[in-house]
């Protein structure tokens, strides 16, 4: 994994999970909310299929073992791109003074 800042959305796995909020999210509600709920499930299950797909031809049981211990870790990064992207979208008074100010273009559609 690539990365050249300090926040989620400065490495690369970051960008792509991010693509994937914004194609199977935004573009759907027209970049016009942000249902934290809806990027928490649809991250979950691109991590689930990662998951799935790196531990092609495997027992069912090494499979559960290998989501057992790779899910919280790749949900705390999960967690951390949503809460950017909520942090710029709302863009509260307290964010004014945090490292973690990105342009709000990268949450916008850019057709």
């Amino acid at each position: 994994m690539g990365s050249w800042g300090i926040t989620t959305r400065e490495s690369d796995s970051g960008l792509d999970l991010l693509k994937t909020i914004v194609d199977e999210h935004l573009k759907k509600v027209d970049f016009s909310t942000f249902s934290v709920a809806e990027a928490i499930e649809i991250t979950k299950a691109d991590s689930l299929d990662e998951i799935r797909k790196a531990n092609r031809g495997t027992s069912a049981d090494d499979l559960i073992f290998y989501i057992s211990e790779n899910l919280p870790h790749l949900f705390t990064d999960e967690a951390l791109l949503i809460a950017e992207c909520l942090a710029d979208y709302y863009g509260t008074e307290a964010d004014r003074y945090s490292f973690y100010r990105i342009p709000k273009t990268l949450l916008m559609d850019l057709r």
